[in-house]
């Protein structure tokens, strides 16, 4: 065990540690669990590389991304990682939960690690004991985490419900529904049957049309990148196509940051296990000129796709986005993924390609000033779900946040 991991030992029970689930036939070797705490990355990145190969989690929740995350937007902002993992009574991880403590005023807040730069939100959890952590066990958790840590309130956000076919063990805890929701769908079949079923014959046909005119005027050229130098190339590009595009709306650019650039540069050139960008882009050229982005990352069979662009050009009257979004998903078959997601905030084409998966969100007070920061949360929670229900008022709201911003 790393030095810096702290372990609890309090005496819960006949094993000396604290009482997380019991089986439905509880033998001495799996009765118990035992929580260990790290707020180094450096301390658990063994661990948890080997432990998030087999766990139930998203892409957001691989090494490779929580510790880019820190290297760069986590720097900035100069909050605390705090990393819980548990263990059963054989030694062996059940869960790792990583979080994120940051004070709001007087209140210190535990957030999930990457918080409003990731879709899903989530512990990683093995699948031979997801089923057995229920609400009890996770207040015991997250009181521990605590008490160790001087948290006064877990805001747990964007929670999925399900994942992999599991119930997600948060879901198990008072929780509200979140104002955001995300979209995914499975992979089922062959593509040109799911092709043929999720998109009218209407919508194939105007697709292949608007490519047809396309490719009268340019080369088109739709691909996955591989080179490290072309993906920064198109991050540059990326940021251009976005940074445009709030300009046009009136809405503050949330890429203008530099931490947040150099996050995106650090995901296309950092390499997981397999030798893979932890971040990998697909793009639609047109006589050489990115006019689709795409990013995204893999575990388990499902891809998550992280950042779309398109062009401001005149070629963006031709749907590039749908036509790369189409390759993508038939290059999804042929990497023989069985599910993919589109990351939160509704869109047309979302709608379109995915079902919507609902989100929670938890507030676990755990202390008296957390308890009366819970209100402020709820309420805050309240009049956001009612502004994204009124396409106007959420409108106005980015551009006087633009109005307000500092220089």
């Amino acid at each position: 065990m790393p030095p810096a991991l702290e372990t609890a030992n309090k005496p819960a029970d006949d094993h000396g540690f604290d009482i997380l689930f019991r089986d439905p036939a509880p033998s001495p070797s799996t009765l118990a669990c035992q929580i260990e705490t790290a707020t180094d990355m450096a301390d658990v990145r063994g661990i948890w590389r080997d432990f998030e190969q087999h766990a139930i989690c998203s892409a957001y929740q691989r090494f490779v991304w929580a510790d880019t995350w820190c290297r760069t937007i986590g720097r900035e902002t100069g909050a605390q990682t705090v990393i819980a993992v548990l263990r059963d009574n054989q030694g062996q991880i059940s869960a790792i939960l990583p979080f994120l403590t940051h004070h709001r005023g007087p209140v210190r807040t535990a957030t999930w690690l990457g918080d409003a730069n990731m879709n899903y939100h989530m512990g990683l959890f093995r699948r031979d004991r997801i089923a057995g952590f229920g609400a009890g066990a996770l207040r015991t958790v997250l009181q521990t985490v605590a008490r160790r840590h001087g948290v006064d309130l877990f805001a747990l956000s964007n929670q999925p419900f399900m994942w992999d076919g599991f119930e997600n063990p948060f879901a198990r805890l008072p929780h509200a529904p979140s104002a955001d929701i995300a979209y995914c769908q499975k992979l089922e079949g062959d593509f040109e049957t799911f092709y043929t079923t999720q998109r009218s014959n209407k919508a194939r046909s105007q697709l292949r049309r608007k490519e047809r005119r396309m490719t009268e005027e340019c080369v088109l050229e739709s691909r996955a990148i591989t080179d490290a130098d072309e993906a920064l190339q198109l991050i540059d590009i990326y940021l251009e196509q976005k940074k445009v595009r709030f300009a046009k709306q009136g809405i503050a650019n949330p890429f203008a940051n530099q931490s947040v650039q150099a996050f995106l540069r650090n995901l296309v050139t950092t390499k997981d296990r397999e030798g893979e960008p932890a971040m990998r882009l697909d793009v639609l050229y047109c006589d050489g000129k990115a006019i689709a982005i795409f990013g995204g990352s893999r575990i388990n069979q499902r891809y998550s796709v992280n950042i779309v662009s398109i062009t401001n050009g005149l070629e963006a009257r031709n749907s590039p986005g749908e036509i790369l979004l189409r390759d993508l998903v038939e290059r999804l078959y042929e990497r023989g993924d069985k599910a993919f997601d589109l990351g939160v905030g509704d869109a047309r084409y979302k709608r379109e390609w995915c079902m919507p998966d609902p989100l929670f969100n938890t507030v676990f007070p755990v202390s008296v000033l957390g308890r009366c920061a819970a209100f402020a949360f709820d309420a805050e929670r309240i009049l956001k779900r009612q502004v994204k229900s009124m396409p106007k008022a959420h409108a106005l709201g980015q551009r006087m946040l633009a109005f307000f911003k500092p220089g």
